[in-house]
């Protein structure tokens, strides 16, 4: 399974930090989104934030002939003219970047280690096709937060998944090539038409 943007892989990084961490599904929230904690906002929540790093290995590129992207004379290229869809498959270097919250946060950061050798986290990544490539350091984070100390801890997972981005590509119609020597006479002349 190729995904094409990065927002396709939400619910599955979301499934993948709860089987991980063991914090409930419905309290692992997408990072960065400007909203307050789950209720109660007391309790122990997850936040995580993918982050592409980099394209990895020898990508693979297929062509297909498509419907005509542009307007085209149909006197000059007939009425069966297409043009070509490019799809591009490469393997991505993918950092989970993920936060634990309150109190039971240090059991859930430390619990994303080797998690990828438990069950239900592996058969979470055989059905999104993704390798795990390991986790960084747990990082304590807890602060003062509201006249008392909010327990937070970060782990950073890194991942590969598979990518695949699809661009339209006009069709040449043809060309013309003509030569000439010094005087003006031609040499060479030569006209191709791909219809």
């Amino acid at each position: 399974m190729s995904v094409e943007s990065l927002e396709a892989l939400y619910t599955d990084l979301q499934r993948l930090v709860s089987l991980a961490s063991g914090v409930d599904q419905g309290r692992v929230i997408l990072a960065d989104q400007g909203r307050p904690p789950p209720e109660p906002q007391g309790d122990l929540y997850a936040t995580y934030n993918p982050i592409p790093v980099r394209a990895v290995g020898q990508p693979r590129t297929s062509l297909a002939l498509v419907d005509p992207v542009q307007d085209y004379n149909e006197n000059l290229l007939g009425t069966d003219w297409q043009d070509f869809e490019a799809t591009t498959i490469t393997q991505l270097d993918l950092m989970l970047s993920c936060n634990f919250l309150n109190e039971g946060a240090r059991n859930a950061a430390w619990k994303m280690h080797n998690a990828n050798f438990r069950y239900p986290v592996t058969d979470q990544l055989w059905s999104m096709q993704a390798g795990w490539r390991g986790a960084s350091e747990v990082r304590r984070l807890t602060d003062v937060y509201q006249g008392g100390l909010q327990p937070r801890y970060q782990v950073d997972v890194n991942l590969y998944v598979e990518t695949q981005i699809t661009d339209e590509i006009l069709r040449a119609a043809g060309y013309s090539l003509e030569v000439e020597d010094k005087d003006g006479n031609k040499i060479v002349s030569y006209t191709t038409n791909t219809a």
